[in-house]
């Protein structure tokens, strides 16, 4: 049965249609369509089909997901501005300079007024058991050696008994007292054998209660030496000048001097300056 003919006159399509049919075919458009609803397929004349993917939708933030205010700002959410801080300032390095304190600065007793110094030593005196650790005082005889510091401890002054006595009694000097307490505290051994008793030679510094008269130790005379920027000594004496130790001399205000002193040969004379440089 012959079919029929799309261009017999009773089936002919309309000229616009056709045309339309011919450019649809030649171009290869597939229909559009959704693709997830999220993907529309569109045409490309030099290749395939691409997929345009739509932007995302900025997300609403609720007033709940806000970030809460810090403490000590005013509600604006945004940190506190930490205060600026000096840079720190290092320390400098002091050189610490070496010094060899004196004995008398240094763990010796000190006391308020000269007479409880004197006090303190009569009471050494009477009880060395009681500084196991330090030099035992002695005095010559009980009487007259310690009468000095007796009296100085009763009265305030101790009396001369000299010919040539320039007064009747003097104030013992409170270097002369602490002088002999730093022998002490050093461990060595005093005999003690005048302070302002006796004769001595006119203007001596026994008369001003300055200087005081010891058994002859030369380890207490070098001690003396040693010290004698410390102590304030300012006459040492014994003779002769061959028995000094090695380093040592006499002194005569704080100086070499007293080198060719008479006598001296049994004690050590030792005395302190009025003024101290």
């Amino acid at each position: 049965m012959e079919r029929p003919s799309l261009l017999s006159s009773s089936r002919v399509l309309p000229w616009w249609l056709a045309y339309s049919l011919f450019l649809l075919l030649s171009c290869g458009v597939e229909p559009l369509m959704v693709d997830d609803g999220t993907r529309t397929p569109v045409h490309n004349p030099a290749g395939p089909p691409q997929t345009v993917i739509p932007p995302e939708q900025p997300t609403q933030t609720t007033g709940s997901e806000l970030p809460s205010p810090q403490e000590g700002t005013q509600g604006t959410g945004t940190l506190p501005t930490a205060p600026e801080r000096p840079a720190p300032v290092l320390p400098t390095e002091v050189e610490e300079v070496a010094t060899t304190p004196s004995p008398v600065t240094e763990g010796t007793p000190t006391f308020a007024e000269p007479r409880d110094l004197a006090a303190h030593l009569l009471e050494r005196a009477a009880h060395p058991e009681a500084y196991p650790d330090a030099g035992v005082l002695r005095f010559r005889n009980s009487a007259e050696s310690q009468q000095s510091l007796t009296q100085f401890v009763a009265a305030g002054e101790a009396s001369l008994n000299a010919s040539n006595r320039p007064r009747a009694s003097t104030p013992l000097d409170y270097k002369l007292l602490e002088a002999i307490l730093a022998v002490l505290e050093a461990g060595l051994d005093l005999e003690l054998w005048a302070m302002t008793t006796g004769d001595h030679m006119t203007g001596s510094a026994h008369y001003s209660g300055l200087a005081v008269d010891l058994k002859r130790d030369l380890a207490v005379y070098a001690f003396f030496f040693e010290q004698r920027v410390e102590l304030c000594i300012g006459s040492l004496i014994t003779m002769p000048r061959s028995s000094w130790p090695e380093g040592t001399h006499n002194l005569y205000n704080g100086q070499y001097g007293n080198a060719d002193a008479s006598g001296h040969t049994q004690h050590v004379h030792v005395s302190v300056m009025e003024r101290c440089p």
